[in-house]
């Protein structure tokens, strides 16, 4: 992909003209030669194209708003050909994942402590938190919530587990843009 510096002719071109494309790329004007597809579009390539569609109308409606699209912009501040549009994007295209599930404080009383690491590509919105006993009925389930400055988040039990052993600890995390990720930890 090539660019122009300082042309006056294409400063601010934007768009598909004959078989090249430009576009604006933080103060860059950038252009590249169109895609031909020769073949026609296999069953997963139209599944991307069509998810990278919903990704795009996800970018462009929350960007309407200018806090969202201020948060999204300093996600990538000083990343080159980053912007607060492919931020938005790209965390749309991303489920957040779960990095490490602490439970050795967690001995089934009210008031024991289980600590999470999750990551997302913009922001974690939620983490909650499902206990079953081992013949699966509910012990708890509730939210976690983010230690302040970092990426973990703790989750204080509300009531007591008698049989700890055996127990199945289940994690939700969802991001901004709805994405989910579960996980699963038998006790």
């Amino acid at each position: 992909m090539a660019s122009f510096k300082m042309n006056k002719m294409v400063d601010a071109a934007s768009g598909k003209v004959g078989n090249m494309v430009f576009k604006q790329v933080g103060r860059r004007t950038l252009y590249t030669q169109a895609p031909e597809y020769l073949k026609p579009a296999t069953e997963n390539q139209t599944l991307q194209r069509e998810r990278f569609k919903r990704a795009a109308t996800y970018a462009k409606t929350v960007l309407l708003d200018p806090a969202t699209k201020a948060a999204y912009a300093k996600s990538v501040e000083g990343l080159e050909f980053q912007n607060a549009f492919t931020a938005a994007v790209t965390d749309y295209l991303k489920s957040p994942a779960v990095d490490s599930v602490n439970t050795t404080t967690y001995r089934g009383n009210v008031g024991d402590r289980i600590a999470l690491r999750v990551f997302d590509s913009f922001k974690v919105a939620q983490v909650v938190i499902t206990i079953n006993a081992p013949d699966n009925t509910l012990i708890e389930t509730g939210v976690a919530v983010q230690s302040p400055d970092s990426a973990e988040w703790v989750y204080i039990a509300t009531n007591a587990n008698a049989a700890v052993a055996g127990s199945k600890l289940s994690v939700t995390v969802t991001d901004k843009p709805g994405n989910i990720t579960m996980f699963d930890k038998v006790l």
